[in-house]
């Protein structure tokens, strides 16, 4: 009796195991959450990590954007910062006209091939004050009322950049291109922004030297306010952690 209580017993628990292997079977699964929740104050007050450590990456909104959240440890007197990337003010080489005025080429003709690149004669076109735009626009100092712009701004560096972190700062309002020493940094669709940054390749740092520059552009816009200014910028040297 003991043997055939023995045997049934073993059956039983085979009889488990095996229904177990198929009924549940282990799934490998790759994925991960593409973000996770640091602070969660309220639907419109949040802020999230998009990246495996801490230190990796900007701490984001829910919308996206960065979220200056900063977390960082002091230790025997020294600072480790474990969360967020700490974000260096930027110093302008040539500010944009809300910060400080200039002047630049423009025309509401279009010029002919090459008007982009820097040996180009613009000695036919007018001279004007920016901000170029619609008078409700901010700071705008030249009236643009048509369709279409075309600007060029010259800037004398008093030396190159390539070894440096430069910035383009724009703003736009409506279909925009940028072109900095001829090569396209911006091309937008039909969109209006302000005070946009955006961090300029190797391959256009390579570009920007002692001596003179040229950032041109081409703005068209199709309805309401119009708004072109642009200028340069590198990221201050400073301590970080």
């Amino acid at each position: 009796m003991k043997k055939i209580l023995y045997l049934f017993g073993v059956i039983t628990l085979l009889g488990c195991y095996s229904a177990g292997q198929s009924e549940f079977p282990t799934i490998k699964n790759d994925l991960r959450a593409s973000a996770y929740p640091l602070v969660t104050i309220d639907p419109y007050t949040s802020a999230w990590s998009t990246t495996d450590n801490l230190y990796d990456g900007q701490v984001k909104h829910w919308t996206g954007r960065d979220f200056p959240l900063i977390g960082a440890i002091r230790i025997d007197g020294n600072v480790y910062r474990f969360m967020g990337i700490e974000q260096k003010p930027i110093k302008a080489i040539a500010a944009i006209s809300v910060e400080k005025a200039w002047a630049g080429k423009y025309t509401f003709n279009a010029p002919s091939r090459g008007w982009e690149k820097s040996e180009f004669n613009d000695t036919k076109w007018e001279t004007g004050q920016a901000a170029f735009g619609t008078s409700e626009e901010l700071n705008v100092n030249t009236l643009w009322k048509g369709k279409d712009i075309w600007v060029r701004r010259y800037i004398d560096l008093e030396e190159g950049l390539s070894d440096k972190e430069a910035f383009l700062k724009y703003s736009h309002d409506d279909t925009f291109e940028l072109y900095i020493n001829g090569i396209q940094v911006v091309k937008t669709g039909y969109e209006w922004r302000k005070n946009v940054v955006v961090a300029l390749s190797d391959e256009v740092k390579a570009t920007l030297k002692p001596g003179k520059n040229v950032i041109s552009a081409h703005c068209n816009n199709r309805t309401g306010g119009a708004l072109v200014d642009m200028g340069l910028y590198v990221k201050e040297d400073i301590e970080t952690y």
